[in-house]
């Protein structure tokens, strides 16, 4: 059965969402589609995760060290500093793409006084290789050292 023109029911469906101002054509495989949809579902998918990856990575590079230059280890001053500089990198990761990346972020930042002990971490995810990503990276001075890490998740 050919399907050159659209039944009564999606005449009608259509002509209600040009009365809401939304422009609906046909496509291959016998439906209709929003335009507007179109459109929000392609600029969504421009953002994929390489794209914004260079942008997050100097952001994780620099936050750390605006919070943390100048300051020896005090375990007591831990608990503010790992605050502080997932807050501001969330902070700034919200300007990634001017702000309409299409991602959620997850900031981890772990900060360990120098010494003669090791220090293993892992991380493993589930997800799109294509869209999701992550940056570590590890910031040092003579008594700590600065492991932060940032997941982006796409939305789509």
């Amino acid at each position: 059965m050919s399907c050159n023109r659209p039944s009564k029911r999606r005449k009608i469906i259509m002509e209600n969402a040009a009365v809401r101002g939304h422009k609906w054509r046909y496509t291959y495989g016998r439906r209709f589609v929003c335009e507007k949809a179109q459109q929000l579902i392609g600029y969504c998918l421009q953002y994929e995760f390489r794209k914004i990856q260079s942008e997050v990575k100097t952001i994780t590079q620099e936050v750390p060290d605006k919070v943390l230059a100048g300051h020896n280890y005090h375990a007591s001053d831990v608990h503010q500093w790992t605050n502080e500089i997932s807050s501001q990198c969330l902070k700034e990761l919200k300007g990634v793409a001017n702000g309409s990346a299409g991602f959620k972020y997850i900031v981890n930042c772990t900060i360990l006084q120098k010494r003669n002990a090791g220090y293993h971490t892992n991380s493993s995810c589930f997800w799109d290789a294509e869209r999701d990503g992550n940056v570590s990276i590890r910031w040092e001075n003579a008594t700590m050292t600065c492991v932060l890490t940032v997941f982006c998740v796409s939305l789509q």
